[in-house]
């Protein structure tokens, strides 16, 4: 197992314990698998996917035939929370104020007087890879008030991007920012 920590000049670090895949593996993937493509990486099976210090902002479990599990803490700009998504259901004081929509696409989490997506998962299917990724668009707050914004390819968060096309998978966490 490896771990890297790379301090930033937010004064966030990264650490990441990593159970490497081999660049010439013949893994074969199911629809268990859970393959996250987020800001040029990718998560694979890892039991939760952010976190922030200590606390878990997003993990994904389930499959594809029986579907998949979201958990999501929502906050504010103050790091205060203000909805829960477990297992696909909203909680907390303010969970009337985001939607979870669905399709045979993926899943939005959107902000539901504006529409703005905070949390969007598309599926795809990597033909080199032979696997479904689900590719991750993130705009949402951090416990510190600060944002976190992805896309697949991209992040607001420098050290990530340093590390582009990185495969991470069978970790407790995916993505620990400190």
């Amino acid at each position: 197992m490896k771990q890297l920590t790379i301090i930033i000049i937010f004064g966030l670090a990264l650490s990441v314990q990593s159970q490497t895949t081999p660049k010439h593996s013949t893994r074969v993937y199911t629809d268990k698998d859970i393959v996250l493509k987020i800001g040029g990486n990718y998560y694979t099976n890892n039991k939760k996917t952010i976190v922030y210090r200590e606390f878990a902002i997003l993990s994904i479990s389930g499959n594809d035939s029986l579907g998949r599990n979201v958990n999501f803490e929502i906050l504010n700009s103050q790091g205060k929370v203000e909805a829960r998504m477990l297992n696909g259901e909203f909680t907390g004081g303010k969970g009337a104020a985001y939607a979870l929509m669905n399709n045979e696409q993926g899943f939005a989490v959107k902000e539901t007087n504006t529409g703005r997506p905070v949390l969007m998962v598309k599926y795809q299917w990597n033909e080199e890879k032979k696997r479904k990724e689900q590719n991750v668009w993130a705009d949402f707050y951090l416990p510190d008030g600060k944002k976190f914004i992805c896309t697949p390819e991209t992040t607001n968060l420098d050290f990530m991007q340093y590390m582009k096309g990185a495969e991470f998978e069978g970790n407790d966490v995916a993505i620990h920012i400190k």
